[in-house]
């Protein structure tokens, strides 16, 4: 029988980060293609498109704008790899034994905030390990910052992030997000009675590229 572990939705992930992420943008300072591959990350995974090492997930579709593409499923493997490999320098401990929405939620973190992102994220490690998966979204909503400044854009995508979650755990859904003139990060979802209620917010300076 097949273990309730083995993680299958690399593609379906993917296909959604694709659309997260769209075709890329400067705000973070580090220039971002289709599918917010870096050009770092192009190069580095470029030797095993040519190479034509790829998972056999890869090569489910052969998308417009392959290599690029394909670069970012490659750097996605990566990650998924690294997660899950206690022998990793980026091992997350109880990566391996959560269920598709966890590893989904992991996975897109280290994909928009580099794979080592966790060791500066204590909270979030905990969360993982204790499987509190809901624990470990909210705990992302602190992370739409760009050298230390903040990006309405960025806790958009966060929130995008925590709802996939939320709506598996049936908890409420985050509606708005607001940041003020300072730049702190509020998010809000509705209540019964049609108020917000704040789900989580920050202190931050805005970014100056912020919109």
């Amino acid at each position: 029988p097949t273990s309730p572990n083995v993680y299958r939705n690399r593609g379906g992930l993917y296909q959604h980060l694709l659309e997260v992420e769209g075709e890329g943008d400067r705000a973070t300072g580090i220039p971002t293609g289709k599918g917010g591959v870096t050009k770092h990350i192009y190069n580095r995974m470029k030797d095993k498109i040519m190479r034509g090492v790829l998972p056999e997930w890869t090569q489910e579709s052969t998308p417009e704008d392959r290599d690029f593409r394909t670069a970012g499923m490659l750097y996605l493997d990566e990650i998924y790899n690294e997660y899950r490999n206690p022998k990793s320098r980026f091992y997350l401990e109880g990566f391996s034994e959560l269920p598709e929405i966890g590893k989904d939620l992991a996975l897109s973190a280290g994909y928009s905030m580099g794979t080592d992102f966790h060791r500066g994220a204590p909270r979030f490690r905990k969360a993982i390990k204790e499987g509190d998966i809901m624990g470990a979204a909210k705990q992302l909503l602190d992370t739409a910052n760009s050298g230390g400044r903040s990006l309405l854009g960025l806790a958009k995508r966060r929130a995008v992030e925590f709802n996939r979650v939320a709506d598996v755990f049936d908890s409420p859904l985050i509606e708005r997000v607001r940041q003020d003139k300072r730049g702190d990060i509020s998010y809000f979802s509705k209540n019964e009675d049609d108020d917000w209620d704040e789900v989580f917010s920050y202190r931050a300076r805005r970014h100056p590229k912020s919109q």
